[in-house]
């Protein structure tokens, strides 16, 4: 591996969790306003340093607007009518433009990708039980191969839309389903993020499940500071240290946690669609750092795909992202590292 930093350690972990933990040090939670609340299977937390109108109910009404165009949880949500739908059109007709907005950003990455982002990877998820208790259906090669023909987020392919201003979706291939959950939550703090610059906002915190967005400055005039922790697959935690995270967003996507055991093998939840297995890459996490939460979650998970040196090879082709990386990974010798890019670095408190 080259061109970036490299430092092996043993103990001491750099990291963020994709969940409830990442957040702003204790010391930092003074403000002058704090809501609570639960979303999307996982907790919300906003710390508002300005006086602004807005109230836990305003936010809870966004959060469910958004469920019901985005959550694949919630039967009656527009992305759960059209994964029933077996083929034909399903009209879209929506205020908030979610859903639109969701597909457009994740289409985006899918291309510069070229395909190792793909929200359609859904029937493989569901093949390989990832989310479901009973795991005793490992899928043989003939299902994969059948269910991989399935994906893409090529327009006209297995479905089509207006590129210009989504009126409706037309689904061509029966069994194509979509599933944005590898960009949602990170478009979810967006969402609030822009909610609260509408509002007069110019200094606040946005976290939903771990993926982070800060405006401004905290009270005292400096940086927002978030904790880091070291990643294990247990539920203990210990911060291990601080970036500053100035006007961005923050989002990791990790398999430390995310995985099943079956006769001695463990099977990650990343899903490379290229090939329609779970990955068998050495990388434990990825840690993304760039303006917009949904892009920060997006790229979190393509790096989970690609591994780390092919993660380091498409930052340094597309510099135009602006995207600070942080992975950690097992070495041959079975020891954890870390491995950052100079922008990353620049954010790690001394």
């Amino acid at each position: 591996m080259k061109n970036y930093f490299l430092i092996c350690i043993l103990l001491a972990l750099f990291s963020c969790q994709s969940n409830k933990y990442n957040k702003p040090a204790p010391e930092l939670q003074k403000a002058k306003i704090e809501l609570y609340g639960n979303t999307q299977g996982t907790t919300y937390t906003l710390i508002i340093n300005d006086e602004i109108d807005v109230d836990k109910k305003e936010i809870d009404s966004i959060l469910h607007e958004f469920d019901m165009e985005l959550s694949t949880y919630e039967d009656s949500s527009f992305i759960s009518k059209f994964n029933d739908l077996v083929n034909g059109q399903l009209n879209y007709e929506s205020d908030n433009r979610f859903f639109e907005n969701c597909l457009f950003k994740s289409n985006q990455v899918f291309k510069i990708s070229n395909g190792y982002f793909d929200p359609s990877i859904l029937p493989l998820v569901d093949a390989w039980s990832f989310f479901k208790k009973d795991h005793n259906n490992i899928p043989d090669s003939i299902t994969i191969d059948s269910l991989r023909s399935l994906l893409s987020l090529e327009n006209g392919h297995h479905f089509s839309y207006s590129k210009e201003n989504l009126k409706s979706l037309n689904k061509i291939t029966p069994g194509f389903r979509l599933d944005f959950n590898a960009i949602a939550q990170g478009y979810a703090v967006d969402i609030i993020y822009d909610y609260l610059i509408s509002k007069g906002g110019k200094s606040f915190y946005v976290e939903i499940g771990g993926e982070v967005r800060v405006a401004g400055e905290k009270l005292d005039g400096n940086p927002w500071v978030i904790a880091i922790e070291e990643p294990n697959e247990t539920e203990e935690r210990e911060e291990m240290s601080y970036i500053k995270l100035e006007g961005r967003s923050l989002a990791t996507s990790g398999n430390y946690r995310k995985f099943y055991e079956k006769n001695g093998v463990k099977y990650s939840h990343t899903i490379n669609p290229k090939t329609g297995y779970p990955v068998q890459h050495s990388m434990l996490s990825a840690t993304v750092v760039t303006e917009e939460c949904a892009f920060a979650d997006a790229y979190a998970t393509l790096f989970m795909v690609l591994g780390v040196d092919k993660s380091m090879e498409f930052v340094k082709a597309h510099p135009e992202l602006n995207l600070a990386v942080y992975f950690i990974f097992d070495n041959q010798d079975g020891r954890m590292e870390v491995a950052y890019n100079k922008t990353f670095e620049s954010l790690l408190m001394k």
